[in-house]
């Protein structure tokens, strides 16, 4: 077994004292920033931020702002993510990585806060922000609201698609119920933008069908992936106007 793998294969069963001990034997492997990221998400995908905080100090002086930015979005819960990032100033790319963790924990109200402290600072809540506020929703009505004004103001991106409909693939309780007509609403509308053939999109409307146990809706839908398959394409870097939700103007 290899060097990443024994690291992350320690951090997914070890004891704190079998994780360690392989952490010491294999240090090195973190002065490689690409391994150090893997680890990280490991840890926090596993639910082990300890584990994470011994990482970073094993890597020492490799670690880097981003590392922390990435380690409180992976966090799952708004403080812990807070507690990753003290010292650093409120920006997009803090904010984001804030609202990511509340995401992970569907924390609305921890989303809301993140999103005021923003417009405070004066940091626009951009559609990449949307999309995150959106996901970290428990609240279908919620979730519609956000959904509509995103699209009135015209600062959409396929995130902020990809973010409703997966709500809705989550929510799925039986065939035609109204998660399934509302992601299928959203796929029409998203057919008015240039990002309607993103993988991403077409991943979550695959969910939504796997979901609602449809077979002819699934058989149907796939069948139109197949034949589009050539031109499914990985989102583009859309430059949007700023975007800020009313409610939390």
């Amino acid at each position: 077994m290899h060097s990443l793998d024994l690291i992350k294969s320690a951090i997914a069963t070890g004891t704190d004292t079998q994780f360690t001990k392989i952490l010491f034997r294999e240090r090195k492997l973190l002065h490689r920033q690409q391994s150090l990221t893997e680890v990280l998400q490991a840890c926090m995908v596993n639910r082990k931020p300890l584990f994470a905080w011994w990482v970073m100090e094993a890597a020492g002086r490799h670690v880097t702002a981003a590392n922390y930015l990435e380690l409180a979005s992976y966090s799952y819960s708004l403080k812990e993510a807070r507690e990753v990032v003290t010292g650093f100033k409120l920006d997009r790319q803090v904010s984001f990585s804030l609202l990511k963790a509340c995401k992970n924990a569907r924390d609305p109200i921890g989303a809301a806060e993140v999103a005021a402290e923003m417009k405070k600072s004066n940091i626009p809540i951009e559609a990449i922000h949307v999309a995150t506020i959106i996901a970290s929703q428990k609240d279908f009505d919620e979730v519609n609201r956000l959904f509509k004004e995103a699209q009135q103001t015209g600062c959409v991106d396929s995130w902020v698609f990809v973010s409703y409909i997966n709500f809705c693939a989550n929510h799925v309780t039986h065939p035609r119920d109204i998660f399934v007509t509302s992601a299928e609403a959203a796929w029409d509308k998203a057919s008015h933008y240039r990002f309607i053939r993103t993988k991403q999109l077409w991943n979550a409307m695959q969910r939504v069908y796997k979901a609602s146990k449809d077979e002819t809706a699934i058989e149907s839908f796939n069948a139109i992936v197949r034949q589009s398959a050539g031109n499914i394409r990985v989102p583009a870097v859309h430059k949007n106007p700023p975007f800020v939700i009313s409610k939390y103007a």
